[in-house]
């Protein structure tokens, strides 16, 4: 029982609403049953409607993982291994979230997810010396 209680707690903490209009949800698709080996962000675009993104830490796993799912409930559909701390913009389109995508340097600032295709683009630090997470 602690540990839902652990579990629920973590999610409410670390849950971004994402409002973009339609009805749909990540519920409706096809969950991403397994972690992707080497890093690597699910294919395909997001679906419409509302998806809260949250980052989950697996027990004995090192980092956290980036998942999403409908504000309707449903299946966690996992989004990005690793990944935490996300943001949605203002707009809905983009979701940015904190990932080492380049190890083991790790010299990654934001990573971007394009919530129309799927893709995830990140970006430098200005400098390498200077954590800015």
């Amino acid at each position: 029982m602690r540990e839902r209680a652990a579990i629920a707690t973590g999610f409410l903490v670390t849950a971004v609403v994402l409002l973009a209009g339609g009805c749909g949800g990540a519920g409706s698709d096809t969950p991403s049953a397994a972690k992707p080996a080497g890093g690597s962000a699910m294919a395909g675009a997001m679906p419409s409607g509302e998806l809260i993104a949250f980052e989950r830490m697996v027990p004995g796993a090192e980092e956290r993982d980036l998942y999403a799912v409908g504000a309707d409930g449903g299946e966690p559909r996992l989004l990005n291994s690793p990944g935490d701390y996300p943001h949605w913009s203002p707009d809905g389109s983009v979701l940015a979230f904190n990932a080492c995508l380049n190890p083991p340097d790790c010299t990654t600032a934001v990573a971007l997810l394009d919530r129309s295709t799927g893709d995830v683009h990140g970006h430098s630090m200005p400098d390498p010396e200077l954590f800015t997470a």
